[in-house]
């Protein structure tokens, strides 16, 4: 083999072996945080659900075949853990949000502290049922599910960057999209739709910046994210003050109605002083991609662009 041809080699291993360093670091954060998730800690679950999802956007660009069965089993598994202590997690935030609401009124009427006792209830129901969810993952399952991903081969440099920009860009053409279709419209689950896309284009453009080395510039993402995210909060216990409120209603309680009718209103408008914000700001504009996969590589001497694919030992 010659000089040249030993440095191509050279180089494109060395591209292999940091996308699967990329890929293992993603698998241990949250395989990290499983344990610790399983003890009930909140902020654990919520540690994990966040590594799980920033897991699954690498196992969609990073494996040299994504549609392995291995990849998708281990995908699924992943996409489970994310899911588990959502309803949970967002009754943490609802309580936090009443209770704020009733230090404001100083002197909260009795229905209203009655209300903030239901919600604490459910909240303490969601905790069971998320222990539960919880005690059935398998950390010894999941590490030999996704090591084994690892070990069928990553893609070439070229090759992930290539898949990471054209994510980007769908992400981006998803977003602008639904924002348009809203048109200024309210609706809060169109909203948390959106949500979604923006946390994955975060995500994809922390990835895209790791393959290349550097670290991603996600200040908009990460503000239209939180933006969305404290409507979603708002809209969750709106909903289950408007159940509280109907269910008063058919059990012939009418202070109690009244109070939850009050009390959901005064959270929609807030999520709707929210969304006027985020309508009167840039930062939807703001999101863009690259106009081609990256940036010059700053290659050595000698790197080949084809890529040699390796089976990781």
């Amino acid at each position: 083999m010659s000089s040249e041809a030993d440095a191509s080699f050279e180089t494109d291993l060395a591209g292999l072996l940091d996308l699967a360093g990329l890929l293992e670091e993603r698998i241990a954060d949250f395989l990290r945080e499983v344990p610790k998730a399983m003890e009930g800690d909140e902020e654990a679950v919520h540690d994990m659900r966040v590594a799980a999802r920033r897991l699954r956007v690498a196992l969609r660009v990073l494996p040299e075949k994504r549609r392995r069965r291995s990849v998708h089993k281990a995908d699924r598994l992943v996409g489970r853990a994310a899911r588990t202590g959502g309803q949970s997690r967002d009754l943490d935030v609802s309580v936090r949000l009443l209770e704020t609401r009733l230090r404001e009124l100083l002197r909260p009427s009795p229905e209203a502290l009655l209300l903030a006792r239901r919600l604490r209830a459910a909240r303490a129901s969601a905790h069971v049922r998320t222990a539960k969810k919880l005690a059935q993952l398998d950390p010894e399952r999941l590490e030999r599910k996704l090591q084994r991903v690892v070990l069928k081969g990553v893609a070439t440099p070229e090759v992930a960057e290539g898949r990471c920009h054209r994510r980007r860009a769908a992400e981006v053409e998803s977003l602008q999209t639904g924002f348009s279709d809203l048109a200024g419209r309210f609706d809060d689950a169109a909203l948390h739709e959106l949500r979604a896309h923006v946390r994955k284009l975060r995500y994809l453009s922390e990835l895209a910046a790791a393959l290349l080395g550097g670290k991603a510039d996600t200040h908009v993402e990460r503000s239209l994210q939180d933006s969305l995210g404290n409507i979603h909060d708002l809209g969750v216990l709106a909903d289950w003050l408007r159940r509280q409120a109907r269910e008063a209603r058919e059990d012939m309680v009418p202070r109690l109605a009244v109070e939850a009718r009050a009390l959901e209103a005064a959270f929609r408008e807030k999520a709707r002083a929210l969304h006027r914000e985020l309508l009167d700001g840039d930062r939807i504009g703001r999101l863009s991609v690259p106009t081609s996969p990256a940036p010059p590589r700053q290659a050595r001497a000698g790197e080949s662009t084809t890529g040699i694919r390796i089976r990781l030992p």
